[in-house]
């Protein structure tokens, strides 16, 4: 045999209330957890904006960085390249003067001689 239950009114308006607190208990906690998920997406989304930017900053100074470096090391090279050229063009500059000194001094020793010359061609002749 079954066995039937009768709800009384009293009983139903109990399990009415009930769930209807349950439900507004849930939908309270639904509410906040679907809140909770949103400012974790946003949060999230920014972060990730952040970090994109960042990232942009650090190539835009990777990049420039790279270029500055480049450019010190040609600087560098040619710097080098013209101590080296000045150093060289030194050394013939002083071996200009050794000459020209020794020019001068060649010139005097041939002045020298061609006034000895002369005056044996005039003594000759005399």
């Amino acid at each position: 045999m079954t066995k039937l239950r009768i709800f009384t009114d009293r009983e139903y308006r109990y399990k009415n209330r009930t769930h209807n607190k349950h439900i507004t208990e849930l939908t309270g906690i639904i509410k906040n957890k679907t809140n909770d998920n949103n400012n974790y997406k946003e949060l999230m989304r920014e972060t990730v904006n952040m970090l994109a930017k960042t990232n942009s900053f650090s190539q835009f100074i990777y990049k420039t960085y790279s270029e500055l470096y480049t450019t010190y090391n040609n600087i560098t090279f040619t710097l080098q390249d013209y101590k080296k050229t000045l150093f060289v063009t030194e050394q013939k500059l002083n071996e200009i003067e050794e000459l020209y000194e020794n020019l001068e001094e060649l010139y005097n020793e041939k002045v020298t001689e061609c006034e000895k010359l002369k005056n044996e061609n005039e003594n000759k002749i005399n």
